[in-house]
């Protein structure tokens, strides 16, 4: 059996989980989901953890401290402790020669105390990761801690920012792991050839644990501007059974430990090109109890030929022709095995690029002959004011999208978006602005949002109510010359969830003059 598309794909190539459907349109007109205004439970959720993070992390230190202090004078340490966590000392002349690098057959050492807390404090002091770990747990504080508690450890035993190439002389080299472009939507594009792929040969499964971190690293230092997750896409052509062995299995095990509880969020979507029958039976009853229902969602099977497919979410210049056995239709060379440092690597990735990565509000989604997904319905030039309507067939995934000019005498954009035949659609808008400047990121996002439909929202029609969304933005001066788009999608269809169905939308927005 193959999994049907998700019903959250979007053509911009970013995917939505029906239990986040309001990142829809901020993923889709290129926002960041985290600088969205927030719902009053996702503030209090991460607040809560925030200060839990805090409180865990002022205890690692006085675990520490009171070890030191035992091992010192035999006492424990008493009263409050401030953490402070010393930046490494520069050597010096004479002096001796920095520990050697962990050998990669040695296995991977619990982190100290102290590495346990400064982990914490960061991940407490990131807005935008503790809101991960709350939407993955369902805004549930006791999980939601035991999965970022989770997280810490597993960094401090891992240490990813200080794992080089060297520490993983087999996982690495096979090139089984290799970093492709952006997708339309920005996002980092990860390659996986499984022919390559022969843990039989590794020192450990702690090798392949540290080269899954280091891949995952150099994926989130491309991230651009309001970027927060990246794609995977597998060449699965190559599978063998000698590929479902004890040692194999270890080491899927503890990639989908790493994807879902260590990174919760972070894939945005995994996709399978000409798996054969034999790993879609392994998938199903060896790896499918192992995935959890929102990870599953982010999951598409397609056959060895996924060009057609791939170019709806990524363009040929951002992927190779082929990737093992699997064709991509891609027009860019093959990339590289990563041979370098973390650091290394991304200072020599951005210069390559000659600045920053990509970011979600600067990548355009580009329409192919099989999608409308980057079809604008209508657009409002700056010295227009007063009512447009209008209406459109789509097809389910595809967004209908507004651009509305801004200019000096702009006060107020209005709009109200009815959907007919589904069951949920979600609206997003957001204001963007030139930079002023030549580079690869001339784009920002001045203010975004989500909204969704609301009861008795929607327009009359001879079949009934159609679901609808209203909403209204107050324009500032300041924001003379810039753009807003505004994108509707339909989360689901009410009878049928394929992509052979359609949806009829209705759009009236109303722009106010000074």
């Amino acid at each position: 059996p193959l999994i049907a598309q998700p019903p959250g794909w979007r053509g911009s190539g970013a995917h939505v989980s029906s239990s986040t459907r309001d990142e829809a349109s901020a993923l889709l007109i290129g926002g960041s989901v985290v600088d969205m205004p927030l719902s009053p439970l996702e503030r209090k959720a991460i607040e809560r953890l925030r200060k839990s993070l805090r409180d865990w992390s002022i205890q690692r230190g006085q675990v520490e401290e009171a070890s030191t202090s035992t091992a010192s004078d035999g006492s424990t340490a008493s009263g409050s402790v401030v953490l402070s966590f010393p930046a490494a000392a520069t050597p010096m002349p004479g002096a001796d020669a920095p520990a050697p690098r962990p050998s990669p057959c040695a296995p991977l050492a619990p982190g100290t105390p102290t590495e346990e807390a400064r982990e914490a404090c960061r991940l407490a002091d990131s807005r935008c990761d503790l809101l991960r770990f709350a939407r993955a747990q369902h805004m549930n504080h006791t999980k939601a801690l035991d999965m970022a508690i989770e997280h810490c450890r597993w960094r401090a035993r891992v240490k990813p920012e200080e794992i080089t190439p060297d520490m993983i002389p087999n996982a690495l080299p096979s090139g089984t792991w290799r970093l492709a472009g952006h997708s339309r939507a920005g996002l980092p594009v990860v390659l996986v050839d499984v022919v390559p792929w022969k843990p039989a040969e590794y020192y450990s499964v702690d090798e392949y644990v540290r080269a899954i971190a280091y891949i995952f690293e150099l994926a989130l230092a491309r991230m651009g501007p309001g970027v927060q997750r990246f794609m995977v896409v597998f060449s699965l052509a190559g599978w063998t059974t000698e590929m479902m062995r004890p040692r194999c299995r270890r080491c899927l095990f503890q990639l989908m430990h790493i994807t879902q509880r260590i990174h919760p969020g972070r894939v945005a979507h995994v996709v399978f090109c000409g798996a054969p029958r034999l790993f879609q039976t392994f998938f199903w009853q060896v790896l499918r109890p192992w995935l959890d229902t929102e990870f599953l969602s982010n999951i598409r099977f397609c056959p060895r030929d996924a060009g057609e497919y791939l170019c709806r979410f990524i363009d040929a210049s951002q992927l190779p022709p082929t990737l093992g056995l699997s064709f991509l239709g891609g027009t860019h060379e093959e990339f590289p095995i990563p041979c370098r440092s973390i650091r290394e690597e991304t200072e020599a990735y951005l210069q390559s690029i000659g600045g920053e990565p990509l970011g979600l509000t600067t990548v355009s989604p580009r329409a192919t002959p099989n999608t409308t997904a980057s079809a604008v319905i209508e657009r409002i030039t700056a010295d227009s004011c007063g009512t447009f309507t209008g209406a459109a067939q789509l097809k389910i995934g595809d967004p209908l999208a507004v651009e509305v000019e801004i200019s000096e005498q702009t006060a107020a954009v209005v709009w109200h978006f009815a959907a007919e035949s589904c069951s949920d659609i979600v609206c997003g808008y957001t204001v963007r602005a030139s930079c002023g400047r030549h580079c690869c990121c001339p784009m920002r996002t001045l203010t975004q949002g989500t909204l969704r439909a609301a009861e008795h929202s929607g327009a009359i029609t001879d079949r009934g109510i159609m679901p609808g969304i209203m909403g209204k933005l107050d324009v500032d001066k300041s924001w003379a010359g810039a753009t807003l788009l505004l994108s509707v999608h339909s989360v689901h269809h009410a009878s049928d969830k394929s992509e052979s169905r359609v949806w009829s939308a209705m759009y009236s927005v109303g722009v106010e003059a000074d």
